[in-house]
This record gives structure tokens, sequence and C-alpha cells, in this order.
């Protein structure tokens, strides 16, 4: 048998243990000697090792916290898959997910492809559907639409760009990484969906302070910024994204001047994002809150 694998499913984890159960309960039926799960614990202090016992036919890492890009490239480095896949380890998979990629793959031969995702909450009631599908490379600069458990990557095209392992980038590496990869590579959507984003209490973007968020933000302005591969048209998208959801985290913590400036600043870039449904949220927090 051939140690070759089609697919990679990485998944960093750090103290998810209960949530990390419920996602490779449902990977495991889908995983056959074609596939591989590759678990890389980053610095958990919880019981994930015992966790992860529970279950045959995966690779288990554990290493030093250095947050998810690393924990995702070490991974990529473990795998022996010709296509990578990266889940976290708080979301979940259906059960057609390998099944559909695995169709991709074998019939369309797509170097990078994402499929459609939901949102949902804790009950498991979808928020949303979000159905991927024709122009992604385009619609990138306007903000980050795709999920990180739900594109799937060849391998050769992975190592070439890699996530950002700068930590205090943690939380857009995914979409700085789409956006390299999107002036390379066409990534091709497919509107079945396999997978579903958990909203909870303790996603980044809910329990980061603001200082943080500005930081990330402003250090992925400065990455496009420097990127000679990026035009001056699709640089000024970017940061109108940035500066404009920056603004609504000021609006959210009650910074109405600087919110009000980073709204300014993000129109001045981008006049169009005038009509975008966010400013409204912005405005209406900076009224009433």
């Amino acid at each position: 048998m051939s140690s070759k694998k089609i697919i990679s499913v990485i998944i960093p984890t750090y103290n998810r243990a209960k949530n990390l159960e419920k996602l490779l309960l449902r990977l495991k039926d889908q995983i056959d000697h074609q596939f591989e799960i590759i678990v890389v614990d980053d610095g958990s202090t919880d019981n994930t090792f015992d966790t992860v016992k529970k279950f045959n036919n995966l690779k288990y890492f554990k290493i030093d916290n250095h947050e998810r890009a690393y924990a995702r490239n070490y991974g990529a480095k473990k795998s022996k898959g010709k296509y990578l896949n990266f889940i976290d380890s708080d979301d979940l998979v259906y059960n057609n997910h390998i099944a559909v990629a695995n169709n991709v793959i074998k019939n369309l031969k797509y170097q990078v492809f994402h499929l459609s995702y939901d949102f949902i909450n804790l009950e498991k009631n979808i928020i949303k559907n979000y159905i991927i599908t024709k122009n992604i490379n385009k619609k990138l600069v306007y903000g980050n639409i795709l999920s990180c458990n739900s594109i799937f990557i060849k391998k050769d095209v992975f190592d070439k760009f890699k996530f950002n392992e700068n930590k205090k980038l943690s939380g857009s590496e995914d979409w700085e990484l789409w956006l390299r990869i999107s002036n390379n590579h066409k990534i091709y959507g497919i509107k079945d969906v396999t997978s579903s984003i958990i909203n909870h209490s303790k996603r980044s973007m809910i329990i980061m302070p603001y200082r943080k968020i500005k930081i990330r933000l402003f250090i992925l302005i400065n990455l496009i910024n420097k990127n000679l591969s990026f035009n001056q048209n699709q640089k000024n998208k970017i940061f109108s994204e940035c500066l404009s959801l920056l603004s609504l985290y000021a609006s959210i913590h009650n910074n109405k001047y600087e919110s009000i400036k980073l709204s300014l600043i993000a129109l001045y870039f981008s006049p169009l994002s005038l009509f975008r449904k966010r400013l409204l949220v912005i405005i209406k927090n900076i009224i009433f809150k």
C-alpha cells in the first residue's frame, strides 16, 4: 500500500479537547487509507492527548505554543497528502466533507478550491449559508469570505506560500494567505456545503481586545502595501476593508472619534464602501451607544 495520501486534514488545537472530540467523531468515518488526519496540539494544558488517544489512524504532534499559523505550517510539513485541508478544532464538518473534496480532486483537477459552508450557533441553527462559487479571487480584496475549514490546497502550491507566523497577525493570517495565493492561482468555488463555523463566545474576534485587533489589521495593511504583486487598486480595496472593520470594532468599544476617523479614511481608499451595510452599523453604534 502506498504511503502517499490524497488529502491531509490538519487540525491545530489549543485547550479545546471537547470541541476536538466532536470534530474527530465527524471525521473518523470519512477517513480511509487514502486520507490522513493530523492533530497539532499547540501547547494544550487540558486533556487533549487523552481525547486523541481514543481515535485510531491519526497523527498527533505536541508542540510549544506558537499560535495557529505555526501549528498549521508544522502539520503541513508532516503531511503526506497531495492536497491539504486545515480545520479549526472549534468547528464542525458534515459527513460529505471528504467525499465532495475527493470528487473535485478526481474530476476537476483544481490546484486550489473552496467548498461552501454555513455559520451556525451553539444550538446548531444556521445563521447564514455561504455559498462560494464564482469570482472568488476578485471578491477577496473586499474581505475574507473564505473559511479555512473549506479550502483545499495542493501541497506543492501551499509550500510556496504558507501561513505568516507573526503571532500579532493571528486571526488575519488566513486572509493574508488567501490574498497572496489569489494573485498567483485561481481559487475555484464549489457550491456543496460541507462544514460549519460555530459562533461562540470564545472566538478570537470576540475576545480579542481592541488594541490587539488594531495591531493585527495594521500589520496586514503593511504586508499588503509592501507586496509588489498587488496593484494599487487592489491595495486600496484591502486597506478600506481593514479600516472599515477596525472602525466597526472601535464603535463597539465606544471609541467614537476613532471610529469616525477610520470610516472616513476607509471611504477615501474606496468610496464604494459608503454603500456597505457595515457603515450603517457603525453609525448606529456611534449615535446610540
